[in-house]
């Protein structure tokens, strides 16, 4: 009797993905610094940028949208955050005494470990 057909090949995996690279960083981090005013150099749309461990103590970030955010780690004390939306945005261990938070929408905001007294 005739023998069978060889099997087909298994179907070729495609390679593995590479991990995953940061963002690039957002233009207004090259302004972010102790004392800063961050709507004076016209930033005013943040979302989801990279702040983490970043030095802000004393900075402004008033009128500015800061959607999801990170500020893990950072600096933040003496910083005021007025009329600022900084939902889902996350301060978590962030160091924050003295920090200000004036008419802010914050919802889902996280500060999980965060240090908010002297």
């Amino acid at each position: 009797p005739p023998s069978p057909p060889p099997s087909p090949p298994p179907p070729s995996r495609p390679p593995p993905l590479p991990p995953a690279m940061p963002p690039p960083p957002h233009p207004c981090t090259s302004f972010a610094r102790p004392g800063v005013n961050m709507a004076s150099h016209g930033c005013k749309y943040m979302s989801k940028v990279y702040f983490s461990g970043f030095m802000l103590t004393q900075a402004s970030f008033a009128d500015v949208t800061v959607l999801k955010a990170h500020f893990e780690g950072a600096m933040l004390e003496e910083a005021s955050f007025l009329r600022a939306a900084v939902a889902g945005a996350s301060f978590d261990s962030a160091q924050m005494a003295k920090a200000r938070f004036t008419k802010v929408y914050g919802r889902s905001s996280s500060f999980h470990a965060a240090s908010l007294i002297e």
